[in-house]
């Protein structure tokens, strides 16, 4: 007996220095430790044991299925999981606390905060209007918001005013174009075929989700008549007793040895109906990861044509390409005006930081004459790179070595110093 403890306890230290088997790795987002290199300094101070204790726990030979074990034991025994945020709800139903807080309105960020994002959005949706861009706005619901008859007790909380009843009612009363699928949601909640929402998934099922494309396709081309997008053509869901795709990102997140009841999902089989206008929509997202998978539909024919801005941060899909940030763009205006059809799309729990700074950053620009006080900005720097000798000498070389003209490297410097002025002050 004491030979088979000492063997079991002595697996993970042959698996680290005898890695005969793979194990699949875990799931979720983890800061891969790098193994330190000796050094006296960091030896004396006692860094480099506590860099390469973290080193050693990561890399332990099996270390993804010791975790699962844990991580199984942890449900079974207490119900509990070590995922940050994550709250287990009756019957399995699991959420992120962002979703409850949207749902009670303890996010709320107060109706003057709401009145003051809709004036500008109002003035900026006038603007390209006038330069020919259409804009549309769409809420997508939230699994606490949709589900809430599963909530564990320890959450339930006092009902309050929610952002989504503040920004629904500033639509109501403009003229910006708004899909609320929030409401529709709730209205085929007790008709739906297929759950709109899975239980182990925080964002709408793969047939929820299918359901708001084809809305929202159909939304945008009532929009133009110069251009189309693809349309999707349904042909049947297949039922499935097993979630995949991102209707389990939750419970993928909380690495268990053994999948948790996912009920009957289904899964769309559709097809291209492609468009037969002149030339495909060319539209520009800003949104949240409710438009991760229709962005990734582009290879199949849909959303093909524009930018997905991530948060309105990362730019998809140059972003694959080389790390490119809406930050990063000098003119947001210029960027913005190139497409027929903007979107912005956020849920419910999101609406707190609705569109983040899109909104503001365009009204500077276009209303509060933030075009014309960069362009001051650069000249000025412009002019102190011709009165600094060295400086300027680098950038004729730099124009030289590019190919470029003197004014367009001139430029480009300048907007690069004005960039790094900008991520200062953040």
């Amino acid at each position: 007996m004491f030979g088979g403890i000492l063997f079991a306890i002595s697996i993970p230290m042959l698996l680290t220095f005898y890695p005969i088997m793979d194990f699949e790795p875990l799931n979720g987002s983890f800061e891969e430790k790098v193994k330190p290199e000796l050094n006296f300094d960091d030896l004396y101070s006692g860094k480099y044991q506590k860099l390469m204790e973290e080193y050693l726990n990561d890399n332990t030979g099996g270390r993804p299925y010791l975790v699962r074990i844990n991580n199984q034991m942890e449900w079974w025994l207490f119900k509990a999981t070590n995922v940050e945020s994550v709250v287990i709800g009756k019957e399995n139903y699991l959420y992120e606390q962002s979703y409850i807080d949207a749902y009670y309105g303890t996010d709320f960020i107060g109706d003057d905060v709401v009145k003051e994002k809709m004036r500008k959005l109002a003035r900026v949706r006038d603007t390209l209007e006038s330069r020919g861009v259409k804009l549309v706005v769409a809420i997508a619901p939230g699994k606490g918001s949709f589900y809430p008859e599963y909530f564990p007790a320890e959450v339930k909380t006092k009902m309050q005013r929610t952002n989504y009843q503040a920004y629904k009612e500033a639509f109501e009363k403009t003229n910006i174009p708004f899909v609320d699928f929030r409401s529709w949601f709730e209205s085929m909640k007790s008709t739906s075929k297929y759950p709109l929402f899975p239980k182990g998934g925080i964002h709408w099922s793969s047939y929820g989700e299918i359901l708001a494309a084809d809305s929202l396709i159909k939304r945008i081309n009532g929009l133009t008549t110069d251009s189309q997008m693809n349309s999707i053509h349904i042909d049947f869901f297949k039922s499935a007793q097993s979630a995949y795709y991102r209707d389990e990102d939750i419970e993928e997140s909380m690495n268990l040895l053994f999948n948790l009841d996912d009920g009957t999902l289904g899964y769309p089989v559709h097809n291209v109906i492609k468009h037969k206008a002149s030339r495909t929509t060319q539209l520009l997202t800003i949104a949240d990861s409710y438009f991760w998978d229709m962005h990734h539909w582009r290879s199949n024919g849909y959303f093909t044509n524009g930018q997905f801005w991530y948060y309105n941060r990362e730019v998809y899909p140059d972003f694959y390409a080389k790390e490119t940030f809406v930050q990063d763009f000098v003119d947001l205006g210029y960027e913005v005006e190139k497409n027929d059809v903007v979107l912005i799309m956020f849920t419910d729990a999101n609406l707190k930081d609705f569109a983040y700074d899109f909104i503001d950053r365009l009204y500077d620009e276009y209303c509060s004459h933030g075009r014309e006080k960069r362009e001051k900005r650069i000249a000025k720097i412009i002019e102190d790179i011709r009165n600094t000798p060295d400086w300027i000498n680098y950038v004729k070389k730099q124009a030289q070595n590019e190919g470029i003209s003197l004014e367009e490297a001139l430029r480009k410097n300048a907007v690069y110093m004005m960039i790094q002025e900008e991520k200062k002050k953040r």
